[in-house]
């Protein structure tokens, strides 16, 4: 979008302090009752399609057809701002149905999800109206979510869990796996304005909540009422659902956590309490007990009867089960597992891929091999391949990696040469070592930086005919191990917390591992 104008930095400013007003009232626990008002503001709006735009999102159309390419000059965006500001004000406001399309899910391909995807106005409405729920539950959103919350991570979800598991006093030793079914689906309306209900008072607002929510969507030209679910898609939808699961985090906090701590070891001790812990990612959640396992399982249905009689949801009896650490668990594509260290009988708790991410790596690279490599130009199979293997390897490195990642490579070789030689084979009776050792290139030819401080050979190919410089495979063993760091409660609404937050972000220079984002989506489905 280039450099912003000094019109639009001053807009960022206005929206940036309101915010962090609206942060500030809500930590004391007062409720409002006069937001619609912003989302009358041209400076509220212009924020929001600016930031709609940014998003890869914009490229894809809703019911209207319509994409970003639809708004690249200032007198359409401003055309655009201005049709929301007036529909706003005169309260005729009504959004389109989403567009219905589904697509394989990433743990079962064989298998669909459907996806919602509205309208570009309706994203920019949607956009607006989530900067003024974000912050006013920001601050009375449950520690230990951390799906779908700014300068969070899956990362600092499994550092909570390890934490837990590793504590030298009062280790949490059984896991109970969380998984509800269709939960974005499942979403009851009535319940979820209810809770909407007890912090904003304001009519006008929860009146557009609810027509985003009872759009309805368009599939094979045909409508479909929506009476429950927030569209997977949409751009309120995962606000939504952190405020609605928000009273699940809440309900098994109150029984240990939400405690003082000067009263949760004599309670414990007594018997009258549990020692639990919930850490959740959007709508993944694993609850840490320390007990036996008749407790584990006793919290378990309970949570089970919370589920269904408060939220109105069903948990998947099957798929929530009750493990002890010794055994090990997967959450966010990684598995948890205590283990006693053979020489030294310490008590350690490892972090690491799981095998069905690795299995999942295996065939997404096979994919990429079948579908690009038999073009005549490798150069696009080596790009993607790079992309998603920076991708996964960055996802991944932030745990007990160094050995899967390992034999990743070897077995990612060996399938890329396997390609080479059955695309070459033949050709002036070359064979096997002919074939791979004319892909084999040195390091110091690399074009990609983070090889050129690994000496040695990798598989590539020439990027001119002088062969001063290629295109390498990139490796997952290059990227460095960072092991997990549990996350400040800071808050990006808090002036104070947020210059913390911008310095400690780190820059990230590897431009393949930016694109290799798209691909996140994809590992971290489970």
């Amino acid at each position: 979008m280039g450099t912003q104008s000094p019109a639009m930095e001053g807009h960022a400013d206005f929206v940036t302090r309101k915010q962090q007003s609206l942060c500030a009232l809500s930590e004391q626990g007062v409720t409002f009752d006069n937001l619609y008002q912003l989302l009358g503001m041209p400076q509220w709006i212009r924020t929001a399609l600016r930031r709609v735009l940014a998003n890869r999102g914009s490229r894809t159309a809703g019911v209207d057809g319509k994409t970003r390419i639809d708004y690249t000059t200032g007198e359409q965006r401003e055309a655009l701002v201005s049709e929301i500001v007036t529909e706003m004000r005169e309260k005729r406001y009504r959004p389109s149905p989403v567009l219905r399309i589904y697509i394989p899910k990433a743990s079962d391909p064989s298998k669909l999800r459907p996806l919602g995807i509205p309208t570009l106005k309706d994203k920019c409405v949607q956009e607006a109206v989530r900067m003024i729920l974000e912050p006013i539950y920001e601050p009375r959103f449950h520690p230990h979510s951390y799906g779908f919350r700014p300068f969070r991570s899956a990362h600092h979800a499994l550092a909570r869990i390890y934490n837990l598991a590793i504590a030298p006093y009062g280790r949490f030793t059984w896991a109970i796996e969380g998984d509800i079914r269709d939960c974005f689906g499942s979403i009851n309306h009535s319940v979820l304005l209810e809770i909407l209900r007890r912090t904003i008072r304001d009519r006008s607002l929860l009146h557009v909540i609810r027509l985003m929510l009872k759009a309805g969507a368009m599939e094979n030209l045909r409508w479909h009422e929506t009476e429950a679910g927030s569209p997977q898609g949409g751009v309120c939808s995962p606000i939504l659902a952190n405020i609605y699961l928000s009273e699940l985090d809440w309900f098994v906090a109150r029984k240990y956590e939400a405690i003082p701590v000067s009263q949760r070891r004599y309670l414990a001790k007594k018997g009258t309490v549990l020692p639990s812990a919930i850490i959740r990612y959007a709508d993944d959640f694993v609850v840490m007990v320390r007990g036996a396992e008749e407790q584990a399982l006793g919290l378990k249905a309970e949570i089970a009867d919370f589920i269904r009689d408060r939220l109105r949801m069903d948990l998947s009896l099957e798929k929530t089960l009750v493990t002890p650490l010794s055994v090990g668990f997967t959450f966010l594509g990684y598995e948890i597992k205590a283990i006693t260290g053979k020489r030294d009988g310490r008590y350690k708790v490892l972090v690491r891929p799981s095998k069905r991410s690795v299995r999942r790596y295996q065939d997404s690279v096979s994919s990429i091999l079948e579908r690009l490599g038999g073009d005549s130009d490798l150069r696009p199979m080596w790009q993607t391949l790079n992309y998603y293997i920076q991708g996964w390897g960055q996802y991944f490195s932030a745990g007990v990696s160094s050995s899967t990642f390992g034999r990743l490579d070897l077995w990612t070789y060996r399938k890329v040469a396997g390609l080479l030689y059955r695309k070459h084979r033949g050709r002036r009776h070359r064979g096997w070592r002919s074939i791979v050792g004319s892909h084999q290139i040195p390091w110091h030819c690399s074009s990609r930086l983070e090889h050129r401080r690994h000496k040695g050979k990798s598989l590539g190919i020439w990027m001119n005919q002088e062969h001063t410089s290629a295109l390498m495979l990139s490796k997952l063993s290059f990227i460095p191990i960072r092991y997990l760091r549990q996350f400040g409660q800071y808050s990006p609404y808090r002036p104070a917390d947020r210059a913390l937050l911008l310095a400690r972000r780190r820059p990230n220079r590897n431009p393949q591992a930016i694109l290799a984002s798209s691909w996140l989506p994809k590992i971290l489905a489970h």
